[in-house]
């Protein structure tokens, strides 16, 4: 994330609704537990979206679950 992300972005691109993506850390073993990207604060993202516009939807889809054999 760099300074102010949210309020250039949000701002330039007027979203109804933003569906939060690429947050996972892709370099980790593919057999291994799903984690967070250096830096993503996942939880704390609804918050900076009301920061910029409460009319901003913010949804998401459901997490995949790995498949054994």
């Amino acid at each position: 994330m760099t300074r102010d992300y949210w309020p250039r972005i949000l701002g330039r691109l007027r979203p109804r609704i933003v569906v939060p993506s690429h947050f996972d850390d892709v370099f980790r073993p593919l057999d291994g537990p799903m984690g967070f990207s250096k830096g993503v604060q996942l939880a704390a993202l609804p918050d900076e979206i009301a920061a910029v516009s409460r009319e901003i939807e913010l949804a998401s889809l459901p997490l995949l679950e790995p498949r054994s054999g």
